[in-house]
């Protein structure tokens, strides 16, 4: 790739490969949205719980226990390249952190709002997964859940810009 020198505070620099091969994403996450149930997660720890919120979330308990992985997906990924993580937190009631693959999210989310991370996948199938805090009784309301192909982010942020749809590059 060639970025150049990046003067000053350098928010993003994407789209800078020497590859001129056009970049086309869709959405890699099956059942995302949570509209009718919770169908395509499984739950991956036996003191957890996943449920269907009748407004249209997932919704994640812990009673007890050391934590794990909860829910969890399976998507179909590429080694080497890059993917956009995003999901919304409706309601916390603890820590949540996510992962993708063998990278975990950057921070452990106390807070609702939009969260989002990037993640180099090392393997054609990667584990989307989502874990309450460590300790004690936890839970979490999420929605909106994305896993999209990005184009990597050159500079120091490291923010890949995730593609809907296709981008001709030339």
């Amino acid at each position: 790739y060639t970025t150049g020198w990046m003067n000053g505070d350098i928010k993003m620099a994407a789209l800078a490969d020497t590859d001129d091969t056009d970049v086309a994403g869709s959405e890699l996450v099956t059942n995302g949205t949570f509209d009718t149930d919770v169908s395509g997660w499984t739950d991956g720890n036996t003191e957890g719980t996943i449920t269907w919120n009748a407004s249209g979330y997932m919704d994640l308990a812990r009673n007890s226990g050391s934590g794990g992985n909860i829910a969890l997906q399976d998507v179909t990924t590429v080694a080497g390249e890059t993917y956009v993580v995003t999901f919304d937190i409706v309601a916390i009631s603890n820590g949540l952190t996510a992962r993708l693959g063998a990278v975990i999210s950057p921070d452990t989310y106390t807070t609702t709002g939009t969260k989002t991370f990037t993640a180099l996948a090392s393997n054609a199938t990667e584990t989307l997964g989502f874990n309450l805090a460590n300790s004690g009784t936890a839970t979490a309301t999420i929605d909106n859940i994305s896993v999209r192909l990005a184009d990597p982010d050159r500079s120091v942020n490291g923010n890949g810009l995730a593609v809907h749809g296709s981008i001709t590059k030339a």
